[in-house]
Formats: C-alpha cells, sequence, structure tokens
C-alpha cells in the first residue's frame, strides 16, 4: 500500500483527533492531492500516513522517522488566504513502513497496516488500566482543587489503551513506544503500570504539566 506520509513531531493515535497546520509547500501540496477539489465535502478516502520524526526535523531536509505510524483520516480541511491549511483528522490505523520513497513532490512510503491484536486476558488488563486512569485523573483534579468524575472509556479494549495514552503526559520516545506495542493486553498492562506511577508523583511535586521535564514535550 503506497500513502504520503507526514513525518511530524508527535504521535498520532488510532481513534485520537489532532489539529494540524500545514504551511510549508510539499505538505500543502499533499493536502491539495490527498482532499480533492471539493474540501467542503467529508471524503473518506482522504487519508495520509502521520510518522513521527526519530531524527531530524519537520522543516527541511527530508526526516528519518520511526518505522511505525498511523494513517491519518482528514475529517475537515480550510484553507487560509495565505494559502496553509487548518486541518482536523483522527489517526485509524497503525501501519509499518516498508520502503521510503523519494519526496518528490512530497515524502510518500510503501507501507503494509497492522492489526490489533487482543492478547490474553484482555479484559483483565483493562480492568486494570481503567483502575491506573481513575487514579491519575482523581489524584490531578484533587491537586488542582476541583472535583473528580468517572473516567469514560470506549468499551473496545484497543480504543481504550489509545485514549488512555492521549490522557497521560507521557514524552514523545514513550508514545511511540506504547504504539508500538505488538498486543492490546501487553500495552494495556504497561499503561497501567506508568498511570499507578505517576499519581503519587503528581502528589509530591505536581501535576504533570507543572513538571518542565513533561511539559517541554506535552501534546495537549
Amino acid at each position: 500500500m503506497r500513502i504520503p506520509l507526514f513525518p511530524l513531531n508527535m504521535v498520532l493515535l488510532p481513534g485520537i483527533d489532532q489539529h494540524l497546520f500545514v504551511f510549508e509547500d510539499r505538505y500543502r501540496a499533499m493536502i491539495l492531492d490527498v482532499v480533492g477539489p471539493h474540501d467542503d465535502v467529508l471524503n473518506p478516502e482522504a487519508t495520509f500516513g502521520v510518522a513521527c520524526i526519530r531524527n531530524g526535523f519537520e522543516v527541511g531536509a527530508p526526516a528519518d522517522t520511526y518505522a511505525i505510524g498511523t494513517i491519518a483520516r482528514i475529517r475537515r480541511s480550510l484553507q487560509n488566504p495565505e494559502r496553509t491549511f487548518d486541518v482536523a483528522v483522527i489517526g485509524t490505523q497503525r501501519f509499518r513502513i516498508l520502503e521510503r520513497l523519494d519526496d518528490d513532490p512530497y515524502p510518500r512510503a510503501d507501507v503494509e497496516l497492522l492489526n490489533e491484536p487482543e492478547g490474553a486476558r484482555v479484559a483483565d488488563a483493562l480492568a486494570l488500566a481503567r483502575g491506573g486512569i481513575q487514579r491519575y485523573v482523581d489524584t490531578m483534579t484533587r491537586t488542582m482543587g476541583e472535583k473528580s468524575a468517572r473516567v469514560p472509556l470506549p468499551a473496545d479494549p484497543s480504543a481504550a489503551s489509545y485514549k488512555i495514552i492521549a490522557m497521560l503526559e507521557l514524552d514523545i520516545p514513550l508514545r511511540q513506544e506504547l504504539l508500538e506495542v505488538g498486543d492490546t493486553t501487553e500495552r494495556l498492562v504497561r499503561l497501567a503500570e506508568l498511570a499507578h506511577r505517576e499519581a503519587p508523583l503528581i502528589e509530591t511535586i505536581g501535576w504533570p504539566l507543572q513538571r518542565p521535564e513533561l511539559r517541554a514535550n506535552s501534546l495537549n
């Protein structure tokens, strides 16, 4: 499967919405090609791949990316007067890059789509992760002097795992590592451990956006 590729300093997660501001010529051309002439019509085929940058920069010379990324489906695109784009996307399915192609007129890659194996005892793992993220949110809201509420999670374990990643303040390499985890059970168990680890840290040294080592890498 050949797709347009958008290397970014972020990790797009399946099922999670993301806003993109597109200003560089090659990626404006990509959006125009993907969306087509009627950008006011929702096109389910308007997709491209997002891969997190491992080495390099978003602008300029081609960047080296991680091999695992996520297909982005465009939900809405708006071309601004200066010909930049505001694009709303949602992550859909993970992919693995098999081969990077040339960047003319914009980056492209041959990829294979990845499935989402659940693994053994996924229901137990989901319960652990649900408890972990609830403790994390309860601790964070209590620290901020606010009232906590039940954390809504999708019933689907895979979708729940990605929502939990989005809720936790994690640095980019760790988000990428969690995206790459082979099955949902393993990802949920790791998320439960992370959430339970973070909760006491919030109580002692402040919630994540107050901590400089995470504030610089926050995606939210």
